[in-house]
């Protein structure tokens, strides 16, 4: 059999074997969450789901006080607990609820919510986050969301060509 043979032959069984390969699901899409910004629902992504999310739920709202609910996401069995803590942008102060706090490991799916109230002094130009981290062997678990305070999401910079 001579080489450019055996190279047609390579790349039919390549080509066929691409064909009848089992194409990846596409995930669940992630609920939309409130986020802070009004934003649009998001779209499905492929690629792994993470195990722990977190979200921020407005509660209520008016131009000195914001009550928000934290939420943290299990989304799989965890083995390690997860360490949840905020950090508050300039004038903007917590006045009601943890500023730490630790969710325990779980063996189902579920969500933890936390009631925050926060005092706006002056008008916030950052975000206040919400973040969870878990570490264990071999692996670390890292999640944020901002609350935007009504500010519209920012917009990548799209590549110059």
């Amino acid at each position: 059999m001579n080489c450019s043979r055996l190279w047609m032959l390579c790349a039919a069984a390549a080509l066929a074997w691409g064909c009848h390969r089992q194409e990846p699901r596409e995930p669940p899409a992630p609920s939309t969450g409130q986020g802070g910004s009004g934003s649009a629902p998001a779209t499905p992504t492929h690629g792994i789901l993470a195990p722990a999310r977190v979200s921020w739920k407005v509660v209520s709202s008016d131009p000195k006080t914001v009550t928000l609910m934290a939420q943290v996401h299990q989304l799989a069995p965890l083995s390690v607990p997860l360490s949840v803590s905020i950090e508050t942008p300039p004038g903007v102060r917590l006045v009601s609820g943890p500023s730490t706090w630790t969710v325990p490991p779980t063996e189902k799916p579920c969500i933890h919510e936390t009631r925050l109230t926060f005092a706006i002094d002056t008008p916030p130009t950052g975000d206040l986050l919400l973040v969870a981290d878990a570490h264990g062997t071999g692996f670390g678990i890292h999640a944020t969301d901002a609350y935007r305070f009504g500010r519209p999401e920012p917009t990548p910079q799209l590549p110059k060509p």
